[in-house]
């Protein structure tokens, strides 16, 4: 039996890694100042992998229901390393076309990919605790930017851009599929010890909602359109937000 806190902290190390496409601001206006690039178009890319996140979690968010949380977190890191280590070639080769293709394509479908994964295992494996394990998983999602942002720009001053992606593919690439490992269902019908006692004391009942429902099952309920507005809106301000203080701040210096 594998440990539920080593499945968070799995969890946590997969979200950090494609949690760090939010720092692509530290990288908007060294592409500018290096290349000669419009911002609109450097900001493209970020814009391009992040429709392919949508585009990706929602076609092949059932993977993991599929063939696991570890072929599916494996599957992504191998897009997302790529997308990475692709960027550093195409700004090599200062190919603005290239780096839309591999940072926002074969990265954003890899981030994609790999975003749901995480957050379906630790519900399965904290019933009796979901919210704090869903919190986790976008913990280290939201805290990602943080993390990467310093360490990214300290390569970029080191060793430059392209050598600075060529560097964030392999480790985001060598930590997520060290994670993937990790991450597994629990056996069928598993439930903590404490919970389970709580369950045979009736002191808690199991209610039915969404959350056992397949993916499937859960888009011809109500509920899923009303989550899926709530989220889209939330996503939506929050990288509005981002922009606008990033560009802000350009157009100060």
């Amino acid at each position: 039996m594998k440990n539920r806190w080593l499945m968070a902290a799995a969890a946590i190390g997969v979200h950090i890694s494609i949690g760090s496409v939010y720092a692509w601001s530290v990288v908007t206006k060294p592409l500018m100042n290096q290349f000669g690039w419009e911002i609109e178009y450097v900001s493209l890319t970020f814009s391009i992998a992040i429709f392919f996140v949508g585009i990706s979690a929602a076609f092949f968010g059932n993977l993991v229901e599929k063939y696991g949380p570890r072929k599916t977190v494996s599957i992504a890191a191998v897009l997302f390393g790529a997308g990475l280590v692709g960027a550093g070639f195409a700004l090599n080769i200062k190919s603005l076309t290239l780096l839309y293709l591999t940072y926002g394509v074969f990265g954003g479908i890899g981030l994609g990919i790999a975003y749901i994964p995480p957050v379906v295992t630790l519900i399965k494996w904290f019933p009796d605790r979901r919210g704090l394990a869903t919190g986790l998983a976008i913990m280290g999602f939201g805290f990602a930017a943080l993390i990467c942002g310093p360490v990214m720009n300290r390569l970029i001053t080191s060793v430059g851009l392209p050598n600075m992606f060529y560097i964030l593919g392999g480790v985001y690439f060598t930590v997520m599929l060290a994670c993937s490992q990790y991450l597994a269902f629990p056996p069928a019908g598993w439930i903590p010890v404490g919970y389970k006692a709580d369950i045979n004391n009736d002191n808690i009942v199991i209610k039915a909602d969404i959350a056992q429902l397949t993916a499937n099952q859960a888009i011809h309920t109500p509920h899923f359109y009303l989550l899926w507005l709530m989220l889209f809106i939330n996503i939506t301000c929050g990288i509005a937000i981002q922009w606008l203080h990033r560009l802000l701040r350009m157009s100060q210096k």
